[in-house]
């Protein structure tokens, strides 16, 4: 009986590894990017809401590309916890 209750409590005597939270994007990043409306009926209105389009697009665009290097960079802390097991 003493060495099955040994058996079991050597299980417990290494330290468990921390429990690590999972790493989400920044908040700023999950946000809408506003889609601008058109107002007027002037061949002017269309170039400015077509200008203000773009720089949507560009927001948006540059949202993704910092979604890309936060991966990446998770990725490789990632890789260096797996490493330092």
């Amino acid at each position: 009986m003493t060495s099955l209750a040994l058996v079991l409590l050597s299980a417990c005597s290494r330290p468990c590894p921390p429990v690590t939270p999972p790493l989400l994007p920044p908040a700023f990043l999950m946000e809408e990017t506003p889609e601008p409306e058109l107002s007027g009926t002037k061949v002017k209105d269309l170039v400015d809401w077509s200008v203000a389009l773009r720089a949507a697009l560009r927001a948006a665009n540059g949202d993704k590309k910092i979604l890309r290097d936060w991966v990446d960079e998770v990725g490789k802390i990632n890789v260096d916890r797996i490493n330092d097991r």
